[in-house]
């Protein structure tokens, strides 16, 4: 068994703590402190979404706080549900999350004297964090994030991609199953070829084994199952700790249920997740695979 030789913390150039992420899968997100935690299944889909481009945000003194600057195509990342006095978010949020998952941007300001909240809704399917003035914010609880704009300040509120700078290598969708061993196509895939057809199995990454019924990691390929609420993520794949690698992937037959997720490190050193989306005869899974230093 073999598991990558080296690990960077998941937070990037800065102390772990020091960013609040919004960590979303699939229409569950929730916001946490310098990463996810829990169990769940993961959105085929998010894993290879592409990055959303920086929301910027200005609150100038005595104004409510505005969008200057969205790019994204899918518009919802944001949504303000409203501005309220100050002393009544807490039970506008409670009765938010009586009926909703998504979290909640809140953005107190004083406005002719008089504290305000602009609540904002956050749709995005990416890990996101947000900084104020070039400042990470910290103060968070789970479902919502806080931001207090200073009196007299003017204020840039900057909602960004946690891991926009991923790049990815390699992605798509591949089937593997047990009534195509005969005839070698579907029976083995390398994840950085792109290939689940007619794979040679010394080329081979991934294999489907008639003895065991189950999809393992071959030929120096291994596998951790992500167990964070969060999507996969490059950072913490590499995070994770040498002893959580193993071969074991996904056992044939469907056990394992839709939307469960691995980190991967393939037989060329790149890192990558997969996502298992398939049926109770075969084994479909959507990956990604990220380029390593070195790569075009």
């Amino acid at each position: 068994m073999r598991g990558p030789q080296a690990h960077r913390p998941v937070a990037r150039g800065r102390a772990a703590g020091a960013a609040a992420r919004v960590c979303a899968l699939a229409g569950a997100v929730m916001l946490l402190l310098a990463g996810c935690s829990g169990g769940g299944t993961h959105g085929a889909g998010a894993i290879t979404a592409p990055p959303i481009a920086s929301i910027v945000m200005k609150a100038s003194d005595n104004q409510f706080v505005k969008v200057v600057s969205d790019e994204n195509e899918d518009a919802g990342t944001l949504v303000l549900l409203g501005v309220v006095a100050f002393d009544t978010v807490k039970d506008v949020v409670k009765q938010w999350e009586a009926g909703n998952k998504d979290p909640l941007l809140i953005i107190t300001q004083t406005i002719d004297g008089r504290k305000m909240d602009s609540v904002f809704r956050v749709t995005a399917q990416r890990t996101l964090q947000v900084s104020m003035n070039g400042k990470f914010i910290e103060d968070i609880s789970p479902g919502e994030i806080t931001i207090t704009v200073q009196p007299h300040t003017d204020s840039t509120i900057v909602v960004s991609d946690a891991d926009a700078d991923e790049r990815v290598y390699r992605q798509g969708s591949m089937s593997l199953h047990a009534s195509s061993l005969f005839s070698g196509s579907h029976a083995h895939a390398n994840l950085d070829t792109g290939k689940d057809d007619n794979v040679s199995p010394q080329d081979a990454e991934l294999a489907y084994t008639w003895a065991t019924g189950r999809v393992v990691a071959v030929n120096g390929t291994t596998v951790s199952q992500w167990n964070d609420q969060g999507e996969p993520t490059l950072d913490g794949c590499e995070a994770l700790p040498a002893d959580f690698w193993g071969t074991g992937l996904i056992p044939g037959g469907g056990y394992l249920r839709t939307g469960t997720a691995f980190c991967v490190h393939t037989s060329t050193g790149r890192y990558g997740a997969i996502v298992k989306t398939g049926s109770m005869i075969m084994d479909d899974i959507t990956y990604v695979i990220w380029k390593k230093p070195g790569d075009p």
